[in-house]
């Protein structure tokens, strides 16, 4: 991942749209124009957990692709492979913020020269 290109995490699956989840695939939708990747939870993950549990191969995100005006998943990764990824974007937005500690996990993971919406 090169260091200009910006990324939207969303901690919420994107599959059900609601108000949030519209707000970040408009969001996506506004900045392709920009080379912005996209990524989402495969599903919710309500586990109150220490660190070390939630960065097991349970949790899953998916990073989504734009083809002809349709999303579709490009591919599955690991939360902990998320990690390691984002560390490579200059910014990186992260949506429904408060409905997962995944939230945690990413700001703790980034390197102190990323920034964050």
């Amino acid at each position: 991942m090169s260091r200009s290109r910006p990324a939207i995490v969303s901690t919420l699956p994107l599959d059900t749209i609601g108000g949030g989840e519209a707000f970040t695939l408009d969001t996506h939708s506004s900045a392709t124009a920009y080379d912005m990747d996209l990524c989402c939870a495969v599903q919710l993950h309500k586990e109150i957990a220490p660190q070390s549990k939630r960065i097991t191969p349970g949790y899953r995100y998916r990073r989504l692709i734009t083809v002809d005006g349709i999303r579709a998943a490009a591919e599955e990764i690991f939360f902990a492979d998320l990690l390691r990824r984002l560390a490579g974007y200059e910014t990186v937005a992260i949506q429904q913020y408060l409905a997962s500690l995944a939230t945690l996990d990413i700001l703790a993971a980034a390197p102190p020269w990323q920034r964050h919406v």
